[in-house]
């Protein structure tokens, strides 16, 4: 997705918290259904880079690095005390 291209990929639990289905990409839940938006999407290719395109800007955008540290430290000080102090990791590492 980040490379902008059409990203057609299996449903699984939780995706729908990260993207919508239909604007930044398409999900299928079996084989049928895959094989009907195969279909639909090579005869529908405009709708289709709309899509991709959708997908790589909230790629570019909410899913960073940056973000992902963001998560990790968040979980992190949930069950970190010493984390949830705000010092930095290196002040973190010293206390260990």
């Amino acid at each position: 997705m980040g490379s902008g291209v059409f990203y057609l990929t299996k449903y699984f639990p939780g995706i729908e918290s990260m993207f919508t289905n239909k604007k930044h990409l398409v999900w299928w839940h079996d084989i049928d259904e895959c094989l009907e938006l195969i279909d639909y999407y090579l005869r529908h290719g405009l709708e289709r880079e709309q899509i991709a395109k959708r997908g790589a800007e909230i790629v570019s955008q909410e899913h960073t690095w940056d973000r992902r540290i963001e998560e990790l430290m968040c979980i992190a000080k949930s069950y970190s005390p010493i984390l949830a102090t705000g010092m930095s990791p290196t002040a973190v590492l010293e206390k260990l």
